[in-house]
């Protein structure tokens, strides 16, 4: 159903007023600064070879900001999708520069399921901005340039490069995703292993990954291979889970609760309000994006559990 649609406003109306107003206002604000902004000859899209434009139009990338969060008051589809254009736009618009800004674009990816995109935009922040560091600015030269990575490879590329805690989260809720998808498929042929013939059983395990990467992957689809995919994805999501821990021993803690008030102060890297008021809109992505996956938050109380314990 369409986020404003007649029969969701009858059924939500306070709720759907209040949020599409936020939504207007912040719309107006944005295209006021860019009209002033064009008005005055300012060029918004930049050529790739040209200087960052981000301190050439900081208040439009404030507006444009400020829109995306009040989009991410309402929690539909429609909306996810909405603040990843405008998270991409700004991107390019950008430069590049200052690539510590888009922490919530991989949540945003894994919400809508472009789980595909999410690894590829981890691994190039990793292995080719990380490198430069969080909010330095980058050489306009710069573009992104991997697809199709394998989501399944290990960690060797990320273990001396994570530079961002909250990037590392939204690997850790991919790989937990990948890993969930396939202890299903184990359950399936489990249950129907002895009954069915095995190309029916196939045309079965097809339809049950919800993640796209499990279902195109081969190794998934056959019995030998995905046990060793389970202990090797096991492995890596371990290894985040400590890395994320070490740096910040409570932020597990809040993203497998329930409130919907995170408070960034204590998450790397408390350096400005500016910085607070980033890491706190990121965070805010990647707990919805933990909450919106199925057996995720579960997943990690439970490792949460384990650890105490221990």
């Amino acid at each position: 159903m369409p986020y404003c649609d007649r029969e969701h406003q009858t059924l939500d109306l306070p709720w759907h007023q209040a949020t599409c107003m936020a939504v207007k206002r912040s719309c107006i604000w944005m295209e006021q600064i860019e009209g002033v902004l064009c008005y005055h000859g300012h060029t918004l899209f930049i050529d790739a070879n040209q200087p960052s434009g981000w301190h050439q139009t900081p208040w439009y990338m404030t507006a444009r900001l400020n829109l995306i969060h009040a989009l991410s008051r309402i929690k539909h589809v429609e909306s996810a999708q909405a603040q990843l254009r405008h998270f991409m736009d700004m991107l390019e618009l950008c430069g590049y520069n200052h690539a510590g800004e888009w922490a919530g674009i991989p949540a945003l990816m894994l919400r809508i399921n472009k789980d595909q995109e999410c690894y590829d935009f981890v691994k190039w922040w990793h292995t080719v901005c990380g490198s430069y560091g969080d909010n330095v600015p980058l050489p306009s030269s710069l573009c992104f340039n991997v697809t199709n990575a394998d989501a399944f490879e290990r960690l060797d590329l990320f273990s001396d490069r994570f530079a961002n805690s909250r990037y590392i989260v939204a690997l850790t809720l991919l790989k937990v995703k990948l890993l969930l998808d396939i202890r299903k498929l184990d359950q399936v042929v489990f249950a129907f292993g002895a009954i069915f013939p095995r190309e029916i059983l196939d045309m079965i395990l097809s339809y049950v990954p919800r993640s796209s990467v499990v279902a195109r992957s081969c190794r998934a689809l056959n019995d030998e291979a995905r046990q060793k995919l389970v202990h090797e994805l096991e492995t890596q999501v371990d290894i985040l889970f400590r890395e994320v821990k070490k740096r910040d021993p409570i932020l597990w803690w809040k993203l497998a609760s329930r409130s919907s008030v995170l408070d960034a102060r204590y998450s790397e890297p408390p350096t400005s309000w500016h910085v607070i008021d980033t890491v706190a809109l990121s965070l805010m992505f990647n707990h919805t994006a933990w909450l919106e996956t199925p057996g995720a938050t579960d997943f990690i109380k439970a490792k949460l559990v384990g650890s105490v314990c221990r």
